[in-house]
C-alpha cells in the first residue's frame, strides 16, 4: 500500500458478517497501525445525543493490528473544528491487500473535544457471546484507551481545555 491509495474498511460483527463498509485514503502506515482519512456519508445529519455527525465530516481513522480498539477523530465539515473521537473496542484489525477488516465488539468510548469520556453500549458488550479471554482483552483495550486520553497521548494530545463558565 502507498500513501494516497484508496482503502476499503469492512466492519464485521463477531459472526464475521459485514455490517458496514466505507472507503478512505491512506495517510500513514506502520507495522502496527494504518491511518486513513474518510468523509462521513452515511446520513445527511444524525444526532446521537452526545455528538452530531453530518455528511462531509472529516474522519481521521486509526486501525491497529495489535491493539483491541480503533480510533476515529472527527472534524466538522464546514470549519474543520474538532468534534471529538469515537473509539470502537474491536479485535485487532486485519489488513488484506487494500482492505481493513475490523471486528466490532459493541463497546465504544466517545471522547469530546475537551476530553470528557462517555462509555457507550456496555450492555450490548455484556451480552456478546465471546470467550472470557477475549472479553478480558477487550476490557484491557478500553483501559488502555482511557489512559491514552487521560495522559493526552496522540491522537488525544489536541484535547482543548474546557471553557470557563462565565
Amino acid at each position: 500500500m502507498n500513501i494516497g491509495d484508496r482503502l476499503t474498511v469492512r466492519k464485521l460483527n463477531i459472526a464475521g458478517e459485514t455490517e458496514l463498509t466505507w472507503s478512505g485514503q491512506l495517510r500513514e502506515q506502520t507495522r502496527y497501525w494504518v491511518q486513513i482519512e474518510a468523509r462521513f456519508d452515511r446520513y445527511d445529519h444524525i444526532d446521537l445525543g452526545y455528538a452530531v455527525f453530518e455528511r462531509g465530516d472529516r474522519f481521521i481513522e486509526w486501525f491497529f493490528t495489535t491493539r483491541w480498539y480503533s480510533i476515529y477523530q472527527i472534524h466538522a465539515r464546514g470549519d474543520d473544528a474538532l468534534k471529538g473521537w469515537y473509539c470502537n473496542i474491536t479485535r485487532p484489525a486485519l489488513l488484506v491487500d487494500s482492505e481493513i477488516n475490523t471486528v466490532d465488539l459493541a463497546l465504544d468510548l466517545w471522547v469530546d473535544a475537551h476530553g470528557v469520556q462517555q462509555l457507550l453500549d456496555a450492555s450490548d458488550f455484556a451480552r456478546l457471546p465471546i470467550l472470557p479471554r477475549e472479553r478480558s482483552k477487550a476490557k484491557a483495550g478500553l483501559t488502555q484507551l482511557r489512559a491514552q486520553v487521560e495522559q493526552r497521548r496522540p491522537p488525544f494530545h489536541i484535547i482543548s481545555p474546557r471553557p470557563e463558565k462565565p
